[in-house]
């Protein structure tokens, strides 16, 4: 999320347990910090996206400021233009992770404020999108290659410049077989300036062309992608907008070469959930995902945030509300991560019952298991309650990284190094991983 959703703290009332579903703690789990943000010597700050992994262990992610170079500045306060990591782990055990910087955004064509998710290809490219700057201050995709002996330059390629058909690119691209890369505008798009699904062809001699697959267009048919798309094996894409109260859609191809979008679920707030600002994931054909707000009464009236299912067949339904007051997590902006069995993980930005962050909490780590039972009750588990105390994170953003030791790696988009503050922020936050 940008910057000014980052420190929304909603207004504490009393809440009213209004779904059907269990809450429990766990405290089996073990959280390590790999890496503490500082915006200090080239550092990164405020990282907000998901961590991505290639097969040898290294973390890739974007912080969202920091970096060297003074040509980004909020307020008149220099707080850099973001930059593109490495995190790559011990040589040998017990030493620490080790970061590596691969790239400084420098603002104007360059691009500035890097949003989403990397994507990683089998030749070790990173692929990712700024939210703005480029020739028309209105975001680029980029591509970032690797040097071609160890400790050499990653060498900066811009893809694509949006110029004002579609303007601040994120969330999460797409990288089909044929090297064509899919995803998401939040503005722009024509009339309705709600943005678009695009996508990017390599069209030669380095250069690459842009097709508009769908305009949205107003607020019956859905406004402003922020979380980018998810494929299915069919070829369809699913997303969320989250304007007004948000949509799920799905984007289908047809042998004529035009997508047809349909509205899976439109979002009516209160109890039903709204603001689905994360991805959505797809497990066994079914849709998972979550809504900031909504939900039940709590957090000012808002709701304190939900997680849905639309199965197969396009029934909707919550499987958690999330309540104020407890050990669980509220305000989940990002997406799930599910496993093989079916067990869900995922971030709330605040809550999780830390005194240390005021009233608001400073977020959670959480499980949702599965009834064994069709049509039963899902438990959650709150696996960690971050507290900025000591060194730790607070206000995680980003999605989880599941590996296939079942550790769970995540960013939190503050805390860590107290000395460090960007914009208000308490710390400019952390790598962490959670084991068993």
């Amino acid at each position: 999320m940008k910057q000014a959703l980052r420190k929304l703290i909603c207004h504490l009332l009393p809440a009213t347990l209004t779904a059907i579903f269990v809450i429990t703690t766990a405290n089996a789990q073990t959280e390590h910090i790999l890496h503490r943000f500082t915006s200090i010597e080239g550092d990164g700050a405020i990282p907000e996206a998901a961590l991505i992994s290639d097969a040898a262990g290294n973390l890739y992610g974007t912080t969202f400021y920091g970096g060297a170079l003074p040509r980004c500045a909020i307020n008149q306060v220099n707080v850099g233009c973001g930059m593109v990591l490495m995190v790559s782990p011990p040589s040998s055990q017990g030493a620490a992770w080790k970061e590596t910087l691969l790239h400084e955004f420098t603002g104007g064509t360059d691009g500035e404020f890097p949003s989403g998710p990397l994507v990683l290809d089998k030749a070790g490219n990173l692929y990712g999108a700024t939210s703005q700057g480029g020739a028309s201050s209105r975001g680029t995709i980029f591509e970032l290659s690797p040097p071609s002996s160890p400790g050499g330059q990653w060498a900066e390629t811009i893809l694509w410049t949006f110029n004002g058909d579609d303007a601040a690119p994120g969330g999460t691209l797409v990288l089909d077989s044929q090297g064509n890369l899919y995803g998401t505008a939040g503005s722009g798009g024509g009339g309705g300036n709600c943005g678009t699904v695009f996508e990017l062809t390599p069209a030669g001699n380095g250069e690459w062309t842009e097709t508009i697959l769908y305009a949205f267009k107003n607020k019956q048919d859905g406004c402003n992608p922020q979380s980018g798309l998810i494929p299915d094996s069919q070829g369809n894409f699913y997303g969320t907008t989250g304007a007004y109260d948000g949509t799920v859609f799905r984007l289908s191809p047809s042998q004529s070469g035009n997508w047809r979008k349909t509205t899976l679920h439109t979002f009516e707030g209160n109890f039903d959930g709204k603001y689905p600002f994360g991805a959505v994931t797809i497990h066994k054909g079914a849709l998972y995902g979550t809504t900031r707000s909504g939900g039940d009464s709590g957090c000012g009236g808002q709701g304190c945030g939900t997680v849905f299912q639309i199965t197969s067949a396009g029934v909707y339904s919550i499987i958690h509300r999330f309540v104020e007051d407890t050990t669980d997590g509220i305000l989940p902006v990002a997406g799930l991560i599910a496993d093989g069995n079916g067990n869900l993980y995922g971030t709330a930005q605040n809550g999780g019952g830390s005194i240390y962050c005021g009233s608001y909490g400073c977020g959670a780590i959480f499980e949702l298991t599965p009834p064994g039972v069709q049509g039963g009750t899902w438990t959650e588990t709150t696996l960690y309650s971050f507290s900025n105390f000591d060194g730790d994170g607070e206000t995680p953003q980003g999605a989880l990284l599941l590996d296939k030791r079942g550790v769970l790696f995540g960013t939190t988009a503050d805390g860590g190094d107290g000395d460090c503050s960007i914009n208000g922020s308490v710390g400019c936050g952390t790598v962490f991983a959670l084991t068993k």
